[in-house]
């Protein structure tokens, strides 16, 4: 999707971005994915300049990569609780009857 490419990070989000060290990586990326280089053919310069598209980009990946670490997070904490809930299902109940 193009706007993911034209689309300013939003106003008050902390992003920091520095091209000249992620300019590396973005030429590694054109290189392994096709319908990048391609959507940068077709948007740079002529609506979006070089430095601002992959800051935009840049900017995506790294929601994506959030999302990514909560959903593990999620998974994480889910299992530890499964493993309490049969640890305290199969520790028998020790009660003293008088």
């Amino acid at each position: 999707d193009k706007r993911n490419f034209l689309r300013d990070p939003p106003a008050g989000v902390q992003f920091q971005f520095d091209f000249d060290q992620m300019y590396p990586v973005a030429l590694v990326m054109l290189q392994e994915d096709e319908l990048l280089n391609r959507m940068r053919f077709d948007l740079v310069p002529k609506q979006v300049k070089e430095d601002m598209f992959w800051r935009n980009y840049f900017y995506r990946v790294s929601l994506i990569k959030q999302s990514a670490q909560l959903t593990a997070l999620a998974a994480q904490q889910q299992a530890a609780e499964k493993r309490e809930e049969e640890k305290n299902a199969s520790t028998p109940l020790n009660e003293n009857i008088s």
